[in-house]
């Protein structure tokens, strides 16, 4: 089995600002959000016929990482994007790195699944409650120009 990696909390995304921060908080099914703890995101070999998932629903995936056997966290296709820009907003604004293995799938889900209206809509009304924006939304070819997050 796996052993439960450090909650959230230990990442330093438990005081304010971080703690608040609208750009990294996204409504969740109660269940996925547990299944998703703290482990890493990344492609599963759930989908492709590889071991057998820890969880699935709704097209997320919590199970080994492609080719290997860390468990990671999958999420499903249409917000992977969303959710990697966040990560890079995060780490850049809080000083916060992201591991390299994660942070490779982070950078291929930004360009696999480009910003929505949706997101772009919700960037903006951040902006006007919060008075900042996500640049990764507006110019997810910023990714590009970061060498190590």
């Amino acid at each position: 089995t796996h052993p439960q990696p450090p909650r959230p909390h230990s990442h330093a995304a438990a005081t304010a600002p971080p703690k608040s921060d609208q750009h990294h908080l996204f409504p969740t099914d109660s269940d996925a959000n547990v299944r998703r703890g703290s482990y890493p995101y990344g492609n599963t070999d759930c989908s492709s016929g590889g071991p057998v998932c820890e969880w699935s629903f709704g097209g997320s995936e919590l199970g080994d990482v492609e080719g290997g056997s860390t468990l990671v966290f999958e999420v499903r296709p249409e917000y992977r994007g969303d959710v990697a820009r966040a990560h890079f907003y995060f780490a850049l604004r809080y000083e916060l790195p992201i591991e390299d293995a994660e942070e490779h799938f982070l950078r291929l889900w930004n360009d696999d699944d480009p910003p929505s209206a949706f997101e772009e809509e919700r960037n903006d009304q951040i902006e006007t409650a919060q008075h900042n924006r996500n640049p990764f939304v507006d110019r997810p070819d910023f990714v590009e120009q970061i060498s190590d997050f």
